[in-house]
């Protein structure tokens, strides 16, 4: 549970740098969620202590666009992120939990800031307030 991700935030929360190479090349040896349809995502990401937001956000993307996962793969993030415990909260250090969570937090501090930027330059923005 928690797959590669268990690894990158515990070396981020360690003070570790870490790269991503994106020319890298690797062949699955099955299709992409072939067989099992993503099951486990939810519960991995309950596992790590993500966001609710973030899974909401996850699943929204998958289901509306149909990427990645497809939509019974969005589905099944809810379905597993859901609170029935399986043992899968244990699983992770809870500091690690708290650090997955905290880092989540600022980007949606960071989302809504420029969210709020965008509306304060919008030229609409005073049609929009004008009769309030």
């Amino acid at each position: 549970m928690g797959y590669e991700s268990a690894i990158l935030y515990e070396a981020s929360r360690r003070g570790y740098s870490y790269a991503v190479i994106e020319d890298a090349k690797f062949e699955h040896t099955r299709t992409l969620g072939q067989g099992y349809n993503f099951y486990e995502f939810g519960a991995s990401m309950r596992t790590l202590g993500y966001h609710p937001l973030s899974v909401l956000a996850r699943f929204l993307r998958c289901f509306m666009m149909g990427e990645e996962i497809g939509r019974k793969g969005a589905l099944y993030i809810i379905w597993t992120f859901s609170p029935e415990d399986g043992g899968y909260d244990r699983m992770f250090d809870q500091s690690l939990r708290n650090y997955v969570r905290a880092k989540q937090s600022l980007k949606f501090g960071r989302f809504k800031r420029a969210l709020s930027k965008l509306m304060i330059l919008s030229p609409y923005r005073n049609d929009l307030t004008k009769n309030i």
